[in-house]
């Protein structure tokens, strides 16, 4: 299965963001996050996206390689969309 994947620098850091994966507890607003140093994390995505460019494909080549390695099949996107949310909702639902 695909893993929605959006590539962002903010705050001058790489970001991936899975915006269909749920990143805190009973927070469907929140999705899970990566980055090089800290690794996993929640972050708000509309806060990230508002605030936040997109990486370019060679800014986020080294990032991509290292989720794969983790065990990621990505699906790389630009844009948060509805049923993003709602897989974040159900997922907390379960």
């Amino acid at each position: 299965m695909k893993t929605r994947v959006i590539f962002r620098v903010y705050k001058g850091e790489l970001l991936a963001l899975f915006p269909a994966v749920s990143g805190t507890v009973n927070k469907p607003w929140h999705c899970s996050c990566y980055a090089h140093v800290g690794q996993h994390s929640a972050c708000n995505p509309s806060e990230v996206m508002r605030h936040s460019r997109s990486a370019t494909r060679a800014e986020y080549q080294d990032l991509a390689r290292e989720l794969r390695r983790t065990g990621y099949t990505l699906q790389i996107v630009k844009r948060i969309v509805r049923a993003d949310y709602d897989a974040r909702v159900k997922e907390l639902a379960r």
